[in-house]
């Protein structure tokens, strides 16, 4: 009788070792196909444009954000009128209402965390993804130059849109959220260009 016991007691733990091991492959695969697709619709975003809403420690500001195959520019519309262009190294801050204009390292700056986000295609590798019913969160720590960043992303389902960026660092953060999104936008001719509109002008 004891004998019988052991055995059932053997194939239950089995059965149970076998059922863990299928769960969790299934789930690890499901998390890679979610990653899979939230990487596929940020690469989609190269020509695109949206809406955003900014909030920090400063207050609230609005604009339009476009992305376009190498670089991004960001006009704030409210309160200020101010333009950033970026890519990978350079940047360039044009205040229109100051009609001020200056250049700086992407990567020496808090705008590197946010054009890693949007165009770096190994920024999720390790990031840890939760899959809601309507909505998957992204979050991923983040250290550069000394400086560990805290990043949130939200991604609304069916279709994938990425609705909200949170980023936090030291005792700064940042919140923006996207709407009226824009894909296979038609950027003209030096839409993206670094070079100092005040000479243009």
């Amino acid at each position: 009788m004891l004998e019988k016991d052991t055995y059932s007691k053997k194939i239950k733990f089995k059965n149970l070792f076998f059922f863990l091991f299928i769960f969790f492959n299934f789930k690890n695969a499901l998390g890679e196909e979610v990653k899979k697709n939230i990487v596929d619709h940020i690469n989609s975003l190269t020509n695109f444009s949206a809406k955003f809403i900014q909030s920090n420690e400063s207050g609230i500001e609005e604009g339009i954000i476009y992305i376009g195959e190498n670089r991004i520019k960001v006009e704030y519309k409210l309160p200020s009128k101010v333009t950033i262009i970026m890519d990978e190294r350079k940047s360039m801050y044009f205040n229109k209402d100051l009609q001020e204009v200056e250049y700086f390292n992407t990567k020496k700056s808090e705008a590197n965390i946010f054009f890693q986000i949007l165009k770096n295609k190994n920024f999720l590798d390790d990031a840890e993804i939760k899959d809601g019913k309507k909505n998957i969160i992204v979050k991923k720590k983040y250290k550069f130059d000394e400086i560990i960043y805290f990043a949130e992303l939200i991604f609304e389902q069916n279709p994938y849109l990425l609705r909200k960026i949170k980023v936090s660092f030291n005792e700064n953060y940042y919140t923006i959220s996207f709407f009226n999104h824009s894909f296979n936008q038609d950027f003209r001719k030096n839409f993206f260009s670094l070079v100092d509109p005040l000479i243009i002008n």
